[in-house]
């Protein structure tokens, strides 16, 4: 074995593999761990990203949502009655307006937990309405209280040494004493919102802060207030003047991983987390990928001396052949020139190939001979049942002279029957199979035209030539005339329709016969389950079948209730053209 394999050129080679596996391991090991250190801060980042864009979206639609409130609260035609003291109300319509006006106050304050209060001043009438009071203001105080509002003259929030709160005002009308018709000041709760900022705070390592107006608004508790102006004296900007959105910022001995958001109503929104906390499981493994990189290294050199040529290529052979089986592809064969074990898989694998690719071409066979002994068993099971009342009609307009119309009916009894003897192909064309069809409903026609009419819409050109199993329509027919319009004495009525759409054709026959919901859902009960009640396969379940059998897919018959009040079976045909109108449909 020695000689034959030339130990000392695969020794040189081997080496050589050996002194490069170390160095690509020792590098990936690196990169590895370097790679794994910027992933666990991105994750970081992603999660606090997610986390703060998820929080003021929430935060920013509720503060909006109070705003819209506020603004459609001067809708309220109530308002105008009370901005007049010498209106047309009663005392009882008054109190009833301010009554009102206080419901709707507490209404609004109940939508959102962040409402602290909410203050409506009608100063021209002295009202001060709130949540819950409503009157007349009695006092310098309510007084004062409006002209604190009033400092702000624009309408938006507001945020000053009054709080934070909501201003809006009808500035188009001006009562006696200078001040807009009505003020509504919805007052917000910091301390609601400093708790809906508590929830992304996870611990003390970490920590929130809304900034605005050169000073921190809200915070999540005074170390992080504290943190707050350190950290945005460190943050960077970029060329628009905007903080960049993740940055990372160091404080004295300590590392923080920032976010920082926009919110169109607060201001800036920052959120930071000590980084040595996150990082700690990831510094630690620096020990363990040390010890781990010796002992791959070891491991890599007894892999490579003993397995890389043994055994590692010709598996890898093996595994490629398996996934071309895999495929499909049973053409190309595995080669192996040294005789190894390999090389007795490999004639094995070979040999399997071979063997599958045989077994594949007999089952397509014997599935492909299966399926047409079904469909001819299924075709053979349809014969004609009205032979002798043809026959006693023709008869009949022979003994009253009517010869042109006895001729006419024997050529179409003979086109009928002609069709029938010819059953050498399972499949023909639309053409001749609605021909037959034709011939049977004309025949029927001619014997029934007392008591029933029969309108055939002409086949499309686009269908004529499309390729359906024999015998598929005609039954059709037949089961309409006599359970559909078996009990029709007069004015019956049966049409044949056609409808191409979205690469399917449609055949409908409908009838205006008396069926009942019942035997409706009956039939389709008997479609699904390939048998009726009594475990038969019926002309119609035998027509659905052979459908779906030779087109698959959505093929088949469809049974509903027709525009005319009787029955609708729709045969369902798998084809490609272009959408056709409704053929006539009567």
């Amino acid at each position: 074995m020695k000689e034959r394999f030339g130990i000392h050129s695969i020794f040189v080679k081997q080496l050589i593999c050996f002194a490069l596996g170390n160095a690509i391991i020792v590098l990936v090991m690196t990169a590895i761990f370097l790679n794994a250190f910027q992933l666990a801060r991105e994750e970081v980042y992603d999660r606090m990203n997610a986390q703060s864009e998820y929080y003021l979206e929430t935060l920013d639609a509720q503060l909006e949502n109070i705003y819209n409130l506020e603004i459609n609260f001067f809708y309220d035609r109530r308002l105008v009655f009370l901005m007049e003291e010498r209106s047309s109300l009663s005392d009882y319509e008054r109190r009833d307006a301010l009554l009102s006006l206080e419901e709707r106050l507490q209404a609004i304050q109940g939508c959102s937990n962040l409402i602290q209060n909410i203050y409506l001043f009608i100063p021209n009438t002295n009202y001060m309405i709130t949540p819950s009071s409503a009157g007349r203001m009695q006092n310098e105080e309510d007084w004062a209280l409006l002209d604190d509002y009033m400092q702000d003259n624009v309408s938006g929030l507001h945020i000053n040494e009054n709080g934070m709160y909501f201003l809006e005002a009808d500035r188009h009308s001006i009562s006696t004493q200078n001040y807009p018709s009505h003020i509504v000041s919805i007052i917000l709760s910091r301390e609601e919102i400093q708790k809906t900022m508590q929830t992304m705070i996870k611990d003390e390592t970490s920590g929130a802060f809304f900034y605005r107006d050169a000073s921190v608004i809200l915070d999540t508790g005074t170390s992080a207030e504290y943190l707050g102006s350190n950290i945005l004296s460190l943050l960077k900007k970029d060329e628009t003047g905007i903080y960049e959105e993740t940055q990372r910022v160091k404080i004295g001995s300590e590392s923080y991983l920032v976010i920082t958001k926009e919110s169109p109503s607060l201001g800036t929104f920052v959120q930071y987390s000590k980084e040595a906390p996150i990082m700690y499981k990831i510094n630690r493994m620096k020990t363990f990928i040390l010890a781990a990189w010796l002992i791959i290294l070891a491991i890599t050199v007894i892999f490579i001396l003993y397995t890389q040529r043994l055994i590692h290529t010709p598996m890898q052979h093996l595994l490629r052949a398996f996934n071309r089986v895999k495929k499909g592809n049973f053409q190309e064969h595995i080669e192996e020139k040294n005789n190894s074990e390999f090389a007795y898989l490999y004639e094995g694998f070979n040999e399997m190939e071979d063997r599958i690719q045989d077994l594949i071409q007999e089952v397509y066979e014997q599935k492909e001979l299966k399926q047409r002994a079904e469909l001819k068993q299924l075709q053979e099971q349809i014969n004609p049942h009205f032979l002798y009342n043809s026959l006693f009609s023709i008869r009949s307009k022979i003994y009253r002279e009517e010869y042109e119309s006895a001729e006419e009916l024997t050529e179409l009894l003979g086109r009928y029957f002609r069709y029938l003897t010819r059953n050498a192909q399972d499949y023909v064309e639309l053409s001749q199979e609605v021909d037959h069809a034709y011939c049977y409903a004309r025949i029927q026609a001619s014997r029934f035209a007392a008591r029933m009419e029969i309108r055939l819409a002409e086949l499309p050109e686009d269908m004529q030539k499309l390729k359906v199993p024999r015998l598929i329509i005609q039954p059709l027919l037949e089961n309409a005339l006599e359970y559909g319009l078996g009990d029709k004495e007069e004015n019956g009525l049966l049409t044949v329709s056609y409808e191409e759409k979205d690469g399917r054709f449609y055949i409908h026959l409908e009838d205006n016969g008396s069926v009942t919901e019942e035997v409706l859902e009956k039939m389709r009960e008997s479609l699904q389950k390939g048998a009726n009640e009594k475990g038969e396969v019926t002309g119609m379940i035998n027509i659905h079948r052979r459908l779906q059998l030779y087109y698959g897919g959505m093929a088949g018959l469809e049974i509903k209730r027709s525009v005319f009040g009787g029955t609708c079976v729709t045969i369902c045909l798998e084809g490609e053209g272009k959408d056709v109108p409704f053929a006539d449909r009567g």
